[in-house]
């Protein structure tokens, strides 16, 4: 099992030596480190569900500007 796993990110590496970004990205896919998303879908204001991007931005607007 351990030698299957060798092979494996071996090959998986090996056949991107000639490109340094690709292995780099696989060498992340492989630890886990994929890009995460960031995306702010909801937040809560005042016990309320704000979920509109244009609302959500004047929250956040007015939150800082009063900050």
């Amino acid at each position: 099992m351990r030698k299957a796993k060798v092979d494996y990110y071996r090959n998986r590496i090996g056949n991107k030596k000639n490109n340094p970004k690709q292995a780099w990205e696989t060498v992340n896919d492989i630890l886990g480190r994929g890009r995460k998303n960031d995306t702010i879908n909801e937040i809560k204001v005042d016990h309320n569900t704000v979920s509109s991007p244009t609302k959500m931005s004047e929250c956040f607007n007015d939150y800082f500007a009063n900050f």
